[in-house]
């Protein structure tokens, strides 16, 4: 392959991106779309199912307050204190 057709290569991916990024996003983008269906009311973004790579670990409080919005927006009822805490951030 050529300098020039690599430069070609790069360009074309940069307007249509492929490969595992563009594979995680489309898989993103369906999972969004059945738990919008399952009944949920918009709370979850694309950004909420869109894997994470060399991402600070988790806490438990973030992890808390994830599983609450997606078990708020699909129609769940929240009950506890800290939960109910969490969901007005």
């Amino acid at each position: 392959m050529s300098s020039r057709e690599f430069t070609e290569w790069l360009a074309y991916d940069r307007l249509a991106p492929f490969g595992v990024e563009r594979s995680d996003i489309n898989a993103a983008i369906i999972a969004m779309t059945v738990a919008r269906v399952m009944g949920g009311n918009n709370l979850l973004g694309i950004e909420d199912f869109l894997p994470r790579f060399n991402a600070p670990e988790d806490t438990e409080e973030r992890m808390l307050r994830i599983a609450v919005r997606m078990h708020k927006a699909l129609g769940g009822r929240v009950r506890g204190e800290r939960a109910l805490a969490l969901m007005d951030d």
